[in-house]
């Protein structure tokens, strides 16, 4: 997954290679905390939802990682925590 900035210098992600194509916009919200708006490439509003992300920073001011809570408002993955994606 890579997170790119858009012209509005905003972050993003394209999954153009998943099962379901979707795009992550990441609107910040304090800190090192966002959320992801998610929604299908394809079927704008097919597949929309909110779920809570946290960027972790390395002590050189980097990104180290960034988690995902999918599903969030379910509860279905909020009991086991977050999904980590580490840069690489």
């Amino acid at each position: 997954m890579t997170i790119e900035i858009s012209s509005s210098n905003t972050l993003y992600v394209n999954r153009t290679n998943a099962a379901w194509p979707t795009r992550y916009d990441f609107e910040h919200i304090s800190g090192e905390f966002f959320i992801a708006r998610i929604d299908s490439i394809h079927v704008k509003g097919r597949f929309q939802a909110v779920e809570p992300v946290d960027f972790v920073l390395g002590s050189d001011g980097k990104v180290e990682r960034f988690g995902i809570v999918y599903n969030a408002m379910s509860g279905v993955n909020a009991k086991e925590g977050k999904i980590w994606f580490v840069k690489v």
